[in-house]
């Protein structure tokens, strides 16, 4: 039996195991992986000995137009720099000042149009009508829901709004009522004590300020056990996005313990760096951290305590970064989040290759109801898929040999060992050699259902 496309010979990494195995493509799905012994046969094949195969990565955590991208010109570059990084399926956030369903239409429409990888949405809750509009979204696909307790007054630039704890204990319950399959997502750190802090920190003239004594660990860990407990009034799970802190994983093992449904999420650049890095470029929320926090993070993951990695990647630039207390909040890192976790997780030990499809592919899909049409290596999934040579070595270098718009990374000048070089979407050869070959609208939003 031929099939339209057989990635041959390489090495199948599932979350419980490997495997050397064919799999065999017809179409956009999954139609064969051959038993031990056989040998597919297909109109293309494509040697992966050597190398591993990975299911596509979902990268649960985008910004696609953050500050300033017109979303015609956000979405291409974004989704390109995912294929490039070996992301077949991203999810990013929408916000609106007005009504979220009238800009989820239009972002739809905009998605198809122009994406070049697959990827669904996240709904903005900033206000009393967002919540009112739940219900509604959640029938037209979109299931999952966001929260910001970070931000209020001159932080919460538009299309945010400041929140409080009535919007968020109505929301979470409004999450709640839908039932299996809805899930609400909360960026926890402490507004009113970083006011507070940033004033003082300003006022004392200091030129070594780091961004994290303006928001320190506990305004995180405060912030975390309030949600937790709002969740669990409510009748909601809790995702937890961007975990910074050590005390963080604790929090979410212990509550876990206690039976309340919570997930973890975390991201490569608190794993790889800390408040050390440029305190500029490295202004984000939460802050980068200790080196004892990016240990314990990597413990967490490789632990089973954090379920996911995003990138939270926003495309700044340099020009929106010239000093610490104007600077924008945000880094790019779609395109470096995969050769971040294969170069300084597996390849320094910290993280196994099954893991890191646990929490790049599989945790991802199963949370927002991606799974099995996403995330996993089987016949009657989409054939989406990423080659992986855990010895290619690259240095970084954004204005070379990245695809994500912004003309910085947080990883210049840094050598990653381990990349992908081939990008499969619904089976179609996207990115081959670094070269992303989709053309726009060959990307699709991805409604998700309850239940």
């Amino acid at each position: 039996m031929s099939y339209d496309l057989v990635i041959r010979g390489g090495t199948l990494v599932h979350p419980w195991g490997r495997v050397e195995a064919d799999i065999g493509i017809r179409g956009e799905t999954i139609a064969a992986i051959a038993t031990p012994g056989e040998t597919l046969a297909g109109k293309r094949e494509i040697d992966a000995r050597g190398k591993y195969v990975l299911p596509g990565r979902i990268d649960p955590h985008v910004h696609m137009h953050w500050p300033d991208w017109p979303m015609e010109e956000a979405i291409p570059i974004a989704s390109r720099a995912a294929l490039a990084g070996g992301t077949t399926t991203l999810i990013h956030f929408i916000l609106s000042t007005g009504s979220l369903l009238e800009h989820f239409a239009e972002m739809k429409t905009l998605f198809d149009a122009h994406a070049h990888s697959d990827g669904t949405f996240h709904g903005g809750i900033v206000s009393e009508g967002h919540i009112r509009e739940i219900p509604e979204l959640a029938r037209q696909g979109v299931t999952s829901f966001k929260f910001w307790m970070s931000y209020r007054g001159e932080e919460a630039k538009p299309p945010l709004q400041g929140i409080d704890d009535g919007i968020l204990f109505r929301g979470f319950r409004e999450v709640g009522r839908l039932g299996p399959g809805a899930i609400a997502l909360v960026h926890a750190e402490n507004i009113e004590v970083f006011f507070g802090l940033r004033d003082e920190l300003k006022a004392s003239g200091r030129s070594d300020v780091a961004w994290t004594e303006t928001r320190p660990p506990f305004c995180e860990e405060e912030a975390m056990n309030r949600a937790i407990v709002l969740a669990d009034a409510a009748g909601c799970p809790l995702y937890i996005v961007h975990i910074t802190i050590r005390e963080g994983v604790r929090i979410v093992r212990e509550a876990r313990a206690r039976g309340k449904r919570v997930i973890g999420e975390t991201c490569p650049q608190y794993l790889t760096l800390t408040k050390d890095f440029d305190p500029v470029i490295g202004k984000i929320n939460p802050p980068l951290r200790e080196s004892a926090d990016s240990d314990a993070l990597w413990d967490g993951l490789s632990g089973g305590v954090l379920s996911t990695v995003g990138s939270d990647h926003a495309p700044t630039s340099l020009r929106h970064k010239e000093d610490l207390w104007s600077a924008v909040v945000g880094m790019p890192g779609i395109e470096t989040s995969l050769p971040a976790l294969l170069s300084e997780g597996v390849n320094k030990g910290r993280l196994s290759l099954e893991r890191v499809v646990d929490v790049t592919a599989h945790q991802p899909a199963r949370v927002f109801g991606l799974y099995p049409k996403k995330g996993t290596l089987q016949a009657g999934s989409d054939a989406d898929l990423v080659v992986v040579d855990l010895e290619e070595a690259r240095v970084v270098d954004a204005n070379k040999n990245l695809h994500q718009g912004s003309d910085f990374s947080p990883f210049d000048g840094r050598t990653l060992t381990g990349w992908p070089v081939l990008t499969v979407l619904r089976g179609q050869v996207v990115m081959e050699g670094g070269e992303v070959t989709a053309a726009p609208g060959t990307g699709r939003f991805v409604p998700r259902a309850l239940g």
